[in-house]
């Protein structure tokens, strides 16, 4: 295996018993990917936006906010490429996770229907701003 000087993985070859061997090299600029591996986007704050293994039924996203928090992903093929899965959170005015919604979708008869949304709501104690189990 080898590194960058940010100890970024640029290169590593494996070979299990008889099978072919696999290899793995990329490239970074700024720290940031620029070849080999899973395809990345980020966006001005150095968010990672999306990576694609190179199949577009293996594929993550990302959104942020103003404040550059977290608040949705989604994510395409990890159990097949006909469900998805995701999660979006609601913050509150103090910037603790209020609400948190898990989100599943499966592709029925080769048409996508609408998210699943299960929400799950944190609350918290204004006297002391513990979260209420």
């Amino acid at each position: 295996m080898s590194y960058d000087a940010f100890n970024n993985l640029t290169g590593r070859g494996t070979q299990v018993w008889s099978l072919s061997s696999n290899a793995f090299s990329a490239s970074y600029t700024n720290n940031r990917k620029t070849s080999g591996g899973a395809s990345v986007t980020y966006d001005e704050a150095g968010n990672t936006l999306s990576s694609n293994q190179g199949n577009p039924t293996d594929s993550l996203h990302w959104q942020f906010d103003a404040s550059g928090r977290q608040w949705r992903w989604e994510e395409f093929g990890p159990d097949g490429p006909n469900e998805k899965k995701g999660e979006e959170t609601t913050f509150d005015g103090d910037g603790r996770r209020a609400k948190v919604t898990n989100l599943h979708k499966m592709k029925n008869f080769g048409v996508w229907p609408d998210w699943t949304a299960i929400p799950f709501y944190n609350i918290y104690s204004s006297v002391t701003g513990q979260k209420i189990s």
